[in-house]
């Protein structure tokens, strides 16, 4: 009887740690986080994991992790972008590079931000670090992402973009 009161409690426990969601991001300090709250809304990098039972973090390499820290990219786009955000995006994807979307169209600090970059408010766009690129020239793009560090292709195939920052 103690054995199956034991696996009625524990069934129910696994079943949630299965599905639990972890938050990483990149503080103004430079740190990651990791953490089962959503991060602050100032906060950078922001990715949502979920964590399959027995899976540990998402495997990257240490170039990859070390570009991402001194060089968080942000991709501004918005659902009615077309052709040269799928390009994009897709570019980004086989790179395995790591990201935040920002759409302009419904972030008022993304529009303001695309404004103040560029003059005006236009996507794609992409923030590599301090590099700034206005319109999808793929050949821009990969050199940006060169310089920052990140690896020409991803070490796992296809990465699951970030979700949108806060």
């Amino acid at each position: 009887m103690r054995m199956l009161l034991f696996l009625a409690v524990l069934f129910p426990l696994a079943a949630l740690a299965a599905n639990h969601q972890v938050y990483r991001w990149v503080d103004k300090g430079g740190v990651v986080h990791f953490s089962d709250q959503p991060p602050p809304p100032d906060v950078r990098s922001v990715q949502q994991v979920d964590y399959a039972a027995g899976a540990g973090a998402p495997a990257q390499s240490y170039a990859l992790r070390e570009a991402e820290r001194k060089n968080p990219v942000s991709y501004y786009t918005t659902a009615d972008c077309g052709f040269p955000c799928q390009l994009a995006q897709q570019l980004l994807t086989r790179r395995g590079i790591p990201y935040a979307t920002k759409d302009p169209s419904k972030d008022k600090a993304a529009y303001e931000a695309l404004n103040k970059m560029f003059g005006k408010v236009s996507v794609p766009a992409l923030v590599v670090g301090d590099h700034k690129l206005d319109g999808f020239q793929e050949q821009a793009w990969n050199d940006a992402l060169d310089q920052a560090g990140y690896p020409k292709e991803s070490s796992q195939g296809a990465a699951a973009p970030a979700k949108p920052a806060p």
